[in-house]
């Protein structure tokens, strides 16, 4: 029995003597884990500008519509009324251009010239958005547009008119994608469907009443009032788009 008293002690003794030990070697353990996350934080790269200049963006974007997005968003709904305006204008003025011109053979060309040019010239400016100003290619397209207008209505025959609507809708081409340009770059993005619709029912508005203006002007002024009326217009969405004061888009 001493002997088992004797072997158990001993036992003991040493199973106490390895406890210290095992505490030592687990505290050693977590430090060096400690330190190994420590070396792993440092070594981290620092969040880069681009993600914070990008979460800075997103953090501007206000649920609210300043003033001035209203005035931008007013001249883009004329440019867009504009475009839609001078799609059917034309059809109850061209009787009286035919017979002022007298140029039968050449009346297809008078709708046929803007909405050729307008949509081979998509492809263009959707390039040009994406490598230049918004603000600028906007803007180029209005003058473009302008002048197009300006050539119809001082037209002396029909070879002036068909190059006029042609250079028109070079411009209504770059208007009409610039239009929704904008929304993108200056409206929230819960709001964007709403302006969109706008736009669209601008679009469609425009068309039904256009040939009822030019009816209007044939009647009581002069089919070339169809094209004159756009040049006051044209000048206040320049003048709206001038609220647009960042050059942003820039790629």
């Amino acid at each position: 029995m001493g002997r088992i008293s004797q072997s158990l002690e001993r036992e003991e003794l040493q199973m106490g003597a390895s406890k210290p030990e095992s505490r030592r070697l687990s505290a050693e353990s977590h430090g060096d884990a400690k330190e190994n996350v420590k070396q792993q934080e440092n070594e981290m790269p620092p969040k880069s500008d681009e993600s914070a200049s990008s979460n800075a963006a997103s953090q501007d974007t206000s649920p609210h519509t300043s003033g001035r997005t209203i005035v931008l968003l007013l001249g883009v709904c004329l440019s867009v009324f504009l475009v839609a305006l001078d799609n059917t204008i034309l059809s109850t003025a061209i009787p009286r251009i035919v017979d002022e011109f007298k140029a039968l053979d050449r009346v297809s060309w008078y709708g046929s010239a803007y909405l050729l040019t307008n949509c081979s010239f998509q492809l263009v400016f959707g390039a040009m958005y994406s490598s230049f100003s918004i603000k600028g290619v906007l803007l180029s397209a209005i003058l473009i547009f302008e002048v197009g207008s300006a050539v119809c209505g001082s037209a002396q025959g029909s070879v002036a008119l068909i190059v006029g609507r042609a250079i028109a809708g070079v411009g209504a081409a770059g208007i009409f994608q610039g239009a929704f340009m904008v929304v993108a770059i200056t409206v929230a993005p819960q709001k964007r469907p709403m302006y969109n619709g706008i736009f669209g029912a601008v679009y469609g508005i425009s068309s039904i009443v256009a040939p009822l203006i030019g009816g209007a002007f044939t009647q009581h002024a002069s089919w070339r009032w169809c094209f004159y009326m756009n040049l006051p217009i044209g000048a206040l969405t320049i003048g709206a788009f001038f609220y647009f004061s960042k050059s942003r888009g820039q790629r």
